[in-house]
C-alpha cells in the first residue's frame, strides 16, 4: 500500500509540477508508456536474474541473500509496472504478452547456457536500480524528452514566484525576467529590495545564482524555497 501510495504522489507531480505548466493528454500517455516499458523491463530483469542464479544449484548464503533482493526489487517494479498497466488501459494478455517477449529476448541475449549474462547485466543494472530508487526523477525524464522531440520549451519567463516562510511569514519574491536572469524581491529595514540574479532549470530544481555561486533554489515538485518557504507562482496578469 505505501508503494502505491507513493505512485498516487507521482502522478500528482506529474500533473502540476513537472514542466510548471498544465500537462496534455499526449504527453502523460507518452510519460506512461515510457514508465510502464521502463518497469516492466526491469520486472522482466529482476525475475531473469532469479531464475539462473536458481539453475546454478547448490547455493550459498550469498546466492540466497541476492535471490532475497532480486525477488524485492522484482516485487517493485512489478507493482509499478501493474500501476502504468492500469493507466493506459492495457489488458492482462497484452501484458503478459510483452512479459513473454521481452523474457525470450534476455534469454536469446544471455545465452541457453547464460554465458553472456554479463552484457544483460552491464546494461539493465544501473538503469533499473535508478527506476526503482526514484520514479519521480523517471517522470521529470520522460517529461523533458517529450518536451525536446516536440520542440517545446519549459518557459518561466514573465513569471513571478511569491514565496513565504512557513515558520515566521517571511515575504520574498523571484521574477523571471529572461532565459537567464531574474529580479529577487525581498525585505530589509523595511524596505524593499531589489537584486540581480541568474538563474538555472535543472531536473530537480530551479537554482538562483550570485556571482555564478548558487544562492537559493526552488525544489520543482514541491514548490519550496530552499526547503522552508512555500511558493506559488503568478503571470504577468497577476493569475496564479
Amino acid at each position: 500500500m505505501k508503494k502505491l501510495f507513493s505512485l498516487i504522489l507521482v502522478l500528482v507531480f506529474l500533473k502540476t509540477s513537472i514542466s510548471l505548466s498544465a500537462i496534455s493528454p499526449e504527453k502523460e500517455k507518452f510519460v506512461f508508456q515510457k514508465l510502464y516499458d521502463e518497469y516492466l523491463k526491469c520486472t522482466v530483469y529482476y525475475k531473469f536474474l532469479h531464475r539462473a542464479t536458481e539453475r546454478k544449484g547448490n547455493l550459498n548464503e550469498q546466492d540466497k541473500q541476492f535471490l532475497s533482493k532480486m525477488d524485492k526489487m522484482r516485487e517493485d517494479t512489478e507493482i509499478n509496472a501493474f500501476f502504468f498497466a492500469e493507466k493506459l488501459k492495457i489488458s492482462n494478455e497484452d501484458f503478459n504478452k510483452s512479459y513473454k517477449k521481452i523474457y525470450t529476448s534476455y534469454y536469446e541475449m544471455a545465452g541457453k547456457n547464460y554465458s553472456n549474462i554479463g552484457k544483460l547485466i552491464e546494461n539493465l543494472t544501473a538503469p533499473c536500480e535508478n527506476s526503482v530508487k526514484n520514479p519521480q526523477l523517471r517522470m521529470v525524464y520522460w517529461d523533458n524528452i517529450y518536451e525536446k522531440n516536440n520542440n517545446s520549451k519549459v518557459s518561466i519567463i514573465n513569471k513571478t514566484f511569491l514565496c513565504t516562510d512557513i515558520v515566521s511569514n517571511y515575504v520574498s519574491a523571484y521574477e523571471i525576467t529572461n532565459e537567464s536572469e531574474a529580479l529577487m524581491f525581498r525585505i530589509s529595514d523595511w524596505k524593499v529590495k531589489e537584486e540581480k540574479r541568474t538563474y538555472k532549470i535543472d531536473i530537480e530544481e530551479i537554482k538562483f545564482l550570485k556571482t555564478n555561486i548558487k544562492w537559493s533554489s526552488i525544489d520543482r515538485s514541491t514548490l519550496r524555497l530552499n526547503h522552508r518557504n512555500q511558493c506559488k507562482i503568478y503571470s504577468e496578469s497577476g493569475k496564479s
